[in-house]
């Protein structure tokens, strides 16, 4: 299966039995259901406030004018400047102007506009990306308010009593609430790395666990006891993963997996063997199994499963096509692999998901789906879908029952994923925020 070639168009409004559109709501991340009687009007889900449908299609107008704009502003100039122009090379001028306010113009029109509802103050997301204006507003998914995180985000990881954790550059982890009225409810600043803190894993009992570019491994206390040091050396762990009975599991470059319960630092830690693979070339990925097995990916092109409370080898699956850079285990058992790969002088990636020993066997076999860029992340929604983060910074949305991946138009500045229980996602921008995000399609 192969990544579509020609760019997506925005998620289409939902249409129920009597013909209503849907937008987004940017403060509840729910829908803005339709009038019945006038598909272009919206009803605010917060106060029910009716958005007349004039303000729908006004909206759609905006965006149209933006697009027909510039090139009009283009056209006159030239013809205003004349032959003279030509001479002075100020034609160039104008056809540059064009070329770089057109895209611009183009991508302000498939964006959309946010509409405000004047009663309480919900904003919804109406695209613009496409002409039918009265039958098909398009729609896409627009996020909570963006939170700020005061720093460069480096990785996420979502908490059991729904709040969130952030690496943030520099060394420190940010941990709120998304869900709270101004964004930033509970909010706590952890601090004790000295470098930027690559990984975070949830143990069992609720507990937060850090990996940094300082080489130490550390367990936080969301109470607010201090955090406990699992080890400080010159290996930057390149994979973390909490296993089910509460220890932890790192693996860096050189080749080595750690496992260590934090209460019982020195007597539980415990360095898995290698072969010889994945000894030169280092850890990139590891994740446990419900049955406390732990599968971890490297460099050598397979995955391997191991028993930590065992001293037997390791089970090798297969030799896949290209190193893995993400694992994530499916609720069928599965386990699906974030592969980048080298084929015939072109540069791409997938995505496998397969079975491995004593997982259950209902679903397929295998399945691989085929990107144009390499995933650098992946999570499973709620409703089985799968969701990547690509090189590209693109999201992309894998049915796996369906062929080919549908991406996600949520710009090129997203750096870090997660998936969230409820279905919607939680991504890391570029400029230094975090939004949420209702993924089309969701059940």
């Amino acid at each position: 299966m192969a990544d579509a070639s020609s760019p997506p168009t925005p998620a289409r409004a939902e249409r129920g039995a009597a013909g209503d559109h849907r937008a987004a709501d940017a403060r509840r991340a729910s829908p803005w259901a339709g009038v019945p009687d006038d598909p272009r009007g919206l009803v605010c889900p917060t106060c029910g406030t009716v958005v007349p449908p004039g303000r729908v299609h006004r909206a759609f107008l905006a965006a149209l004018s933006w697009f027909l704009l510039v090139p009009a502003v283009a056209g006159v100039l030239a013809l205003t400047l004349g032959p003279q122009a030509i001479e002075r090379n100020s034609l160039l001028w104008v056809v540059g102007w064009a070329a770089i306010g057109a895209p611009a113009a183009v991508a302000a029109l498939r964006r959309g506009y946010t509409l405000r509802c004047r009663a309480c103050g919900a904003k919804g997301l109406v695209g613009a990306g496409t002409f039918e204006a009265r039958r098909s507003l398009a729609v896409r998914p627009r996020p909570a308010d963006p939170v700020p995180t005061g720093g460069h985000v480096t990785t996420l990881a979502p908490l059991p009593d729904g709040r969130l954790a952030a690496g943030v550059v520099g060394g420190a982890i940010r941990v709120w609430d998304p869900s709270a009225p101004d964004g930033d409810g509970d909010a706590r600043l952890l601090t004790g790395h000295v470098r930027d803190v690559e990984h975070l894993a949830v143990l069992s009992d609720g507990r937060l666990a850090s990996a940094s570019r300082d080489g130490s491994v550390r367990v936080w206390d969301l109470a607010g006891s201090p955090p406990i040091v699992l080890t400080r050396n010159d290996v930057v762990a390149d994979a973390l993963a909490a296993l089910p009975g509460g220890a932890l599991a790192w693996g860096g470059r050189d080749g080595m997996i750690h496992v260590q319960h934090p209460d019982a630092p020195a007597a539980s830690h415990r360095v898995l063997a290698f072969e010889h693979g994945h000894r030169a070339r280092g850890v990139t990925a590891l994740v446990a199994l419900p049955d406390g097995r732990l599968v971890a990916g490297g460099h050598d092109d397979a995955l391997r499963v191991y028993d930590p409370a065992s001293d037997a080898p390791p089970t090798v699956h297969g030799h896949h096509t290209a190193p893995v850079h993400a694992l994530a285990v499916l609720a069928d058992g599965r386990i699906a692999s974030a592969e980048g790969l080298l084929d015939d002088g072109r540069f791409g990636g997938a995505v496998r998901v397969q079975h491995l020993d004593g997982t259950p066997q209902a679903a397929p076999a295998e399945v691989t789906v085929t990107l144009a860029t390499p995933p650098r992340e992946v999570a499973q929604l709620r409703d089985g879908r799968l969701v990547t983060l690509g090189h590209d910074r693109h999201l992309r949305v894998l049915d796996l029952t369906t062929p080919g991946p549908t991406p996600l138009r949520m710009g090129d500045r997203v750096t870090h994923l997660a998936a969230l229980p409820d279905g919607r996602i939680v991504t890391s921008l570029a400029d230094a925020t975090v939004e949420v995000w209702d993924v089309p399609g969701r059940t």
